[in-house]
């Protein structure tokens, strides 16, 4: 989530239960549906799943602003934030939201850690999602869910290592080969690595099992969890980076850092001097705990466990990355350091070159590195985290990422929050930054808004829904559930803490092409009238179906009624999912929907 005091902009709305109860995902929904292109509709009924279509193949990004799959329909995903920020010691505060905070010293660790429990056997709701609580969110259309993975969950060295180690601070020589470490001192574990993945693993298995895909996503916020503040009324806790990565400069005896002195989380980066040092250490990798180098062995090492997955929608490398300059709003240095991170030296010389000093990435940066461990899945590379409030981007416009399958994921957060018409510039800026950039397809990468919303505001999330819809936009709202989010606010939960939806569940389930045989050219979706309207062009070279998800109980309680040219129906009367196989001859199709009243 971007790095600004959220709990200020939440505006409150009144709670109330929407759509079905969460443990329910058989309907039986009556409906019309037309049986023939322009012919009169006839009632019918039938009893659905309100599912999406289970999981098959991996996705691709040939070229172009869309994913497709195999067959070659252009896919579009709505989707929801799932990542665990609070380690197993935390406690919970008693602010708005209760945000995690650091235990006492000497807290024994227990679960969940880093990861979220699947059951009750979790006690406290919001360090858990349950089967149930997936299935309300597969039954309003969600298909794709950001899950969180945490680096010092990954990788957290040492027993008892605290910041400002010697062994990974000490100022390494520009040009020089990083010293081995002692065996007792590499951090590198991968029996630590499997265990916490079997832990994520079963999450995304729980999402397959409901036609949801998991970015696998890096997540940090302020860097590591070696930076809070306590006694703030908005309190916070950061987390990322492992504590033996945490190079402040602020002492040689690797203690523990004392508290931020930052008055909330946000504000942190630019009041307290340690955290952009800290991640400046990580961005110039100038110290001997090679921390680029060790970032991309660990991820790599989560690729390798992911490799083929169809569950698996592809890697987020690093979320929201901020510059290491206190105070800098936008650092064109930044752009620079990430693309030579994303591609490494050999792929990015002009960019790593232009770093100062010249930055000591790897020969071979993250995305080769995640690439050649698993070839098949999609690499999601992030902007500047200033973008998130509409500044230009440059990565891959003045050096090309010489890489295919990638993916421009960004994120959408104008201050102030709830501003369409920022909303409405953020986003069109994205859609040019994305149209300049040179990456190894044809028409650049595609782009998908990975996170939006943080607050339970309708018509604000109404007003990003209609701009995706414009836009054929690909997004994942934040966040599914609060989870004791640190560095949120106490509504930005999609489903409160006993998985009821939330008023923007009314909004945010909306009728969408899940993939379209051809190109899209018109859509639009109104949440008050349910009103659908769909055009596009269709790809001879495409046999499989339109198919468009109905959220049948959210928006269509007496049934739908479809008008279709250009494309024959081919789902059942009543199916949450409609299906359209293209006319031979066709040159465009047109679809609407429309509620029985």
């Amino acid at each position: 989530m971007t790095r600004k005091l959220r709990t200020t902009l939440i505006r409150r709305s009144g709670r109330y239960r929407y759509g079905m109860p969460s443990s329910a995902v058989a309907f039986v929904i009556p409906a019309l549906l037309l049986a023939a292109c322009g012919g009169s509709t006839t009632p019918a009924s039938s009893t659905a799943s309100q599912q999406p279509p289970p999981i098959a193949g991996l996705v691709t990004a040939p070229g172009g602003p869309f994913l497709t799959d195999s067959s070659g329909r252009r896919l579009q995903f709505h989707g929801v934030n799932m990542v665990a920020k609070c380690e197993s010691t935390s406690i919970v505060s008693t602010a708005a939201g209760a945000p995690c905070l650091p235990g006492p010293a000497g807290t024994t660790a227990s679960e969940p850690n880093y990861y979220l429990a699947l059951d009750t056997s979790e006690a406290d709701p919001e360090r858990r999602i349950t089967e149930s609580e997936v299935e309300t969110l597969a039954s309003m259309g969600f298909t794709s869910a950001r899950v969180g993975i945490i680096w010092a969950g990954l990788e957290p060295g040492p027993l008892g290592v605290e910041p400002n180690d010697p062994r990974y601070c000490t100022t390494h020589a520009n040009g020089t080969a990083f010293a081995a470490l002692a065996p007792a001192d590499e951090p590198f574990d991968q029996d630590t690595i499997d265990a916490y993945l079997a832990n994520i693993d079963s999450l995304v298995a729980m999402l397959a099992r409901h036609g949801i895909r998991s970015l696998i996503d890096m997540h940090q916020d302020d860097y590591s969890a070696a930076f809070y503040n306590v006694t703030s009324t908005t309190p916070w806790k950061a987390e990322g980076a492992p504590l033996w990565a945490v190079c402040t400069g602020a002492s040689s005896s690797g203690a523990a850092l004392p508290p931020s002195s930052a008055a909330a989380w946000g504000t942190a980066p630019y009041t307290d001097q340690r955290i952009p040092t800290a991640i400046g250490h990580f961005w110039a990798n100038d110290v001997s705990g090679n921390l680029q180098g060790e970032y991309i062995r660990t991820f790599a090492a989560v690729a390798a466990h992911y490799q083929g997955n169809p569950a698996v929608l592809g890697y987020d490398l690093f979320n929201e990355p901020f510059s290491g300059i206190v105070q800098d709003v936008v650092s064109p240095l930044l752009n620079d350091e990430l693309q030579c991170f994303y591609a490494g030296k050999n792929f990015a010389p002009l960019s790593c070159a232009l770093t100062l000093p010249p930055q000591q990435s790897p020969d071979s940066g993250l995305i080769p590195a995640l690439q050649a461990a698993d070839p098949g899945h999609l690499e999601f590379f992030e902007p500047d985290s200033a973008a998130n409030l509409g500044i230009p981007n440059t990565v891959a416009v003045l050096e090309s990422l010489p890489f295919t399958n990638l993916v421009y994921g960004f994120h959408v957060y104008p201050q102030p929050a709830g501003n369409t018409v920022l909303e409405q510039l953020i986003m069109s800026e994205e859609q040019l930054s994305r149209g300049l950039m040179q990456t190894k397809q044809p028409g650049g990468p595609a782009w998908f808004m990975t996170e939006f919303g943080a607050a339970n505001d309708v018509s604000d999330d109404a007003n990003y829904g209609e701009l995706a819809d414009s836009m054929f936009l690909s997004w994942m709202y934040w966040a599914a559930k609060q989870f004791h989010d640190p560095t949120g606010g106490a509504e930005e939960g999609l489903l409160d803490a006993n998985g009821v939806p939330q008023p923007m569940a009314a909004v945010l389930s909306r009728t969408y092409p899940l993939a379209t045989a051809g190109t899209p050219t018109a859509q639009s979706f109104d949440p008050d009238s349910a009103a659908f309207s769909f055009s596009y062009t269709p790809d001879t070279t495409v046999t499989t179906p339109t198919q468009i998800f109905i959220p049948v109980a959210q928006h269509y309680p007496k049934g739908y009624q479809v008008s279709v040219s250009g494309a024959t129906v081919t789902s059942a009367a009543g199916a949450p999912v409609l299906t359209l196989q293209n006319e031979a001859g066709a040159t465009k199709v047109d679809v609407s929907v429309s509620a029985v009243q």
